[in-house]
């Protein structure tokens, strides 16, 4: 594929998706060439392949929409996070292989790994928002962070298997061959929440925070223990909802609509009845049906193995 630039590509989704331009792709696109992640970078080119190639495909734009979000907080964040980074490489990895269905028919099994992947896309930047609002001795302290970290990497894992066992694409590289979820921090951070007691008992003492700075060498300010106490599965839930929005914002109620008409086309033929040749005994669809197909078998009273069915 030829590389787009932002403005080119923002117009290549207005045009075939027909709704509402993704807010900020331009944006988000522009700044992730100047910052020059490499991570950051790759993310920018699956959108932008899959943007090329992905109107008649359910779920993919509401995708897209929402890892240009994505994009725009990496983009935008003073300095890089591992969690953050090996998140996205399995995002990554996982919406590479959207691009086998340019060239085959989805299937009612595809569809719905689509549908789970958008779920985990939602997740996922609604994992990495909530981090980003946090300060670095809350993200390390707030012990819930890795395991939401991990929880979101297992459903990405969980959907580029199953959208890889779909499309039949045989794989050698794994998502373990990815950056690490784990950070050695993060162990020392839990063997300090441990040595006080649990959590509970740390985010209301200063004293504690103030020993767990300087052995991690970071600075205290008056935000860490308003950070510590807020909820992250509120924070989190708070991110979602503001994502809905986004999708409803960026991608129009049409393009939703036509989303939802292909989907219900595909579930149609899939659970359309068959009918058995008359001549050579195979299965065909009325659908499929055209002259020279099975059905016109039974109009004639000859057959010499003409029709295209029974090469």
């Amino acid at each position: 594929m030829e590389d787009k630039d932002p403005e080119s590509v923002a117009r290549l989704f207005l045009d075939e998706k027909g709704g509402k331009i993704l807010d900020g792709a331009k944006q988000a696109f522009t700044m992730a060439e100047k910052l020059d992640n490499p991570i950051i970078n790759s993310t920018v080119e699956v959108i932008k392949n899959c943007l090329s190639f992905g109107s008649q495909i359910p779920y993919l734009g509401p995708i897209c929409s929402i890892l240009t979000f994505i994009v725009q907080i990496e983009a935008g964040a003073r300095e890089a996070e591992a969690k953050c980074g090996a998140l996205m490489e399995r995002m990554n990895f996982m919406m590479e292989h959207v691009s086998v269905l340019q060239n085959v028919k989805l299937i009612t099994a595809t569809e719905k790994v689509l549908k789970r992947m958008l779920d985990v896309v939602k997740e996922s930047a609604a994992v990495i928002q909530a981090y980003r609002k946090q300060g670095k001795i809350a993200r390390r302290l707030n012990t819930s962070n890795k395991d939401k970290f991990l929880s979101c990497s297992a459903s990405i894992e969980s959907c580029a298997h199953d959208l890889m066992f779909s499309l039949q694409i045989h794989q050698t590289s794994k998502l373990q061959d990815f950056g690490s979820i784990l950070e050695p921090e993060d162990e020392e951070a839990e063997r300090f929440v441990a040595s006080h007691g649990g959590f509970d008992n740390i985010k209301n003492d200063p004293e504690a925070i103030k020993v767990f700075a300087a052995q991690m060498k970071l600075t205290m300010d008056d935000n860490v223990m308003i950070e510590l106490n807020t909820n992250i599965a509120n924070l989190m839930k708070e991110n979602q909802e503001a994502l809905e929005n986004v999708l409803k914002n960026n991608v129009g109620s049409a393009v939703m609509e036509g989303f939802e008409q292909i989907a219900n086309q595909i579930r149609e033929l899939e659970n359309e009845e068959q009918f058995l040749c008359v001549q050579c005994g195979l299965k065909y669809k009325e659908s499929k049906n055209s002259l020279g197909s099975c059905s016109f078998h039974s109009q004639s009273n000859t057959y010499n193995g003409d029709y295209s069915c029974c090469d």
